[in-house]
């Protein structure tokens, strides 16, 4: 299942520009490379090595650059968030967090919520307002506890 977000109209169009970019400098590429395959090898052996080795090690160079240019601007907006943001995060985050108040938020009943945090699979339905319509729980999916095989994997 695919979760789509509601974008503006100029997000989607910055993506799909910058997709469509990306596809196209993969087929430019993919395209140079493969003629440099079909090169007789007459070509290859009157070449020496290093001068074989130069656009790999270019190539390389550039991948490197591109990804430490990547990393910098990942950190830049870390410390950016950090600073401009720490206010936010210190008093977006609730202090007194209990299964009661966790419980009641989703409208469930403690017992409930508790067999739901121990359950292995949990499928949990939604009705159209995001208010959880109806529970499987693991425990349905369980075999009896005589049988050997939930013994087994109990144990385990």
């Amino acid at each position: 299942m695919i979760i789509n977000t509601r974008c503006s109209r100029l997000a989607i169009l910055v993506d799909t520009l910058l997709t469509a970019i990306g596809w196209v400098g993969f087929y430019y590429l993919l395209s140079e490379g493969f003629p440099a395959w079909g090169a007789s090898p007459l070509d290859v052996a009157q070449t020496p090595l290093p001068a074989q080795l130069l656009p790999t090690l270019l190539t390389l160079s550039i991948y490197l650059i591109v990804a430490a240019f990547n990393a910098l601007l990942l950190m830049l907006w870390v410390r950016y968030h950090k600073f401009f943001f720490i206010k936010l995060r210190r008093d977006g985050t609730p202090s007194n967090l209990n299964d009661n108040v966790v419980a009641s938020s989703f409208k469930l009943s403690c017992n409930l919520l508790h067999k739901l945090q121990d359950s292995r699979i949990s499928v949990i339905h939604h009705d159209t307002r995001g208010d959880i319509a109806r529970l499987e729980l693991d425990e349905l999916l369980q075999p009896p506890s005589n049988c050997e095989i939930f013994e087994l994997t109990r144990a385990a």
